[in-house]
């Protein structure tokens, strides 16, 4: 019996540690702050990719690209527990503009008299945006001063690559992921937290759209299909500080990084048309790419109908 209560007293014990953290679970938060972040693009571009479109020809040059440069923008998020469960619904969304990114690829030259395609080299500044929503929930374990977290749910991005040279590409993918997160109580106001996902991507596709003054003079249109980018895993860590000042206020600041991959493409087709009757048509795909990024973001927090202190 002495066991037994000495075991209820620590199980009290470490309820109340919990409680009084800044981890407690609220019942409304509201986040919205600044984001940050540097990404590398480079895509894979095999002499397969380059053989299956233009068999037959020869190759000079090389077929490449290549992007990277920083991003800024804002992100807004709401997390709501479910009733008296462990569990937290947050829906999430965040915005952001790459300004005079730097692309460093190649442009398709005419194809010559000898059956030769060549391959321009072009480095030019470019603008990118990004688009990423988040529809996630979290089954919430209280250890103590520790809360462990595992979620999963949807990840839906859209990037658009604004090219200078008149054409300009759209990319929407879908990731479903695993998170896993440990929140650390440091005292009484403030917390630590890391957080490790692995996403495996359900679907993707890229549209191309010309916009090619030359053909429009000349009373043609250029138009693509949509083809569907290959599935692949995406990655993530961060390392977040949450700092609790008053009830109704906090503050948030972390760190993360991100690799994901798009595997290469099915074949899709280019139309010339003239008012609208195709002309001629070609074929073209999207080669594998490899993307990561590090980013820094800032919240604040807002925590409406809190219950801290009662």
């Amino acid at each position: 019996m002495r066991y037994f209560h000495a075991l209820l007293c620590l199980c009290a014990l470490s309820t109340t540690l919990a409680e009084n953290a800044v981890l407690r679970r609220e019942p409304n938060t509201i986040s919205v702050g600044p984001v940050f972040s540097w990404f590398d693009y480079r895509e894979i571009v095999t002499l397969d990719d380059i053989a299956e479109i233009h068999a037959g020809y020869r190759i000079e040059g090389e077929p490449k690209s290549t992007e990277h440069g920083a991003v800024f923008g804002i992100a807004f998020s709401y997390e709501r527990l479910l009733g008296r469960l462990p569990l937290r619904f947050s829906p999430g969304l965040e915005l952001g503009f790459g300004l005079n990114n730097r692309y460093d690829g190649s442009t398709q030259g005419d194809f010559t008299y000898d059956s030769t395609i060549v391959f321009e080299p072009v480095q030019v500044q470019k603008d990118n945006l990004f688009l990423h929503n988040t529809l996630l929930l979290h089954y919430i374990v209280p250890l103590g001063r520790v809360n462990i977290e595992l979620g999963t749910g949807a990840y839906l991005s859209v990037w658009y690559r604004d090219f200078p040279y008149g054409n300009s590409e759209l990319y929407a993918w879908v990731n479903v992921p695993i998170e896993l997160r440990g929140v650390f109580a440091l005292g009484e106001n403030a917390s630590v937290a890391l957080g490790a996902t692995v996403a495996p991507m359900v679907h993707g596709g890229m549209d191309v759209y010309f916009n090619d003054a030359a053909y429009a003079l000349l009373g043609y249109d250029v138009n693509a299909t949509m083809v569907k980018l290959g599935n692949r895993l995406r990655y993530r860590g961060d390392l977040q500080f949450a700092l609790r000042p008053s009830n109704l206020l906090g503050f948030r600041l972390g760190l993360n990084a991100q690799f994901y991959e798009f595997g290469r493409s099915n074949t899709g087709k280019v139309y010339l048309e003239e008012h609208g009757v195709p002309v001629d048509t070609s074929v073209y795909i999207e080669p594998a790419s490899k993307t990561s990024t590090l980013g820094f973001f800032f919240r604040v927090q807002f925590f409406p109908g809190s219950t801290r202190g009662q």
